[in-house]
């Protein structure tokens, strides 16, 4: 019976400490990240474009693309390097391409509220550059008229990421 007993105590022993905490240094309540003492970590600021195509969804709708933009600030927060000293820009198209209607244009679409607005301004405030394929719009049957305010109309995915990547910039795909 002791070696039983000794063996259930472990276990809830071992599944408390392995109990992970997401921190949120810079994006509030998006984006989740697990700190790490001994890990490799970034030292400086960089220069990304992520090109987001994604529709998966968390249980609460977001868009699981735009979490993980929030993530990669909150990892550089994580090691204090802010959003001042990134340079990070989001071309958006393919299935993605619904997250930057209005809500009005997306009720309309859709029936339902976007839920993907608050995290959008939340990575706006963060300095994040967000685009969206005009290409995308026009063949999805969204139009032009529909974006949110401060969501940029690019002409084409396609031109964006080739110019982004001649100056520099990372390419991660989500």
């Amino acid at each position: 019976m002791k070696p039983f007993l000794l063996l259930i105590l472990w276990g809830f022993t071992w599944s408390a400490s392995g109990q992970t905490t997401f921190e949120y240094p810079q994006i509030k309540g998006y984006g989740g990240a697990v700190d790490f003492e001994t890990a490799i970590s970034p030292t400086n600021g960089a220069k990304i474009l992520v090109d987001l195509t994604g529709s998966d969804t968390d249980k609460q709708g977001i868009n699981k693309g735009l979490d993980k933009v929030a993530r990669l600030i909150n990892l550089y927060a994580l090691e204090d390097i802010g959003p001042e000293s990134l340079d990070i820009v989001v071309i958006i198209h393919g299935p993605a391409t619904k997250v930057v209607l209005t809500e009005e244009a997306y009720q309309q679409k859709f029936e339902s509220t976007n839920p993907d607005l608050e995290l959008i301004g939340l990575l706006r405030d963060q300095g994040v550059k967000i685009m969206v394929c005009g290409q995308a719009l026009v063949r999805r049957g969204f139009g032009t008229e529909g974006i949110i305010p401060g969501v940029d109309l690019a002409l084409s995915a396609l031109t964006i990421l080739v110019e982004y990547q001649q100056e520099g910039y990372s390419v991660l795909y989500f």
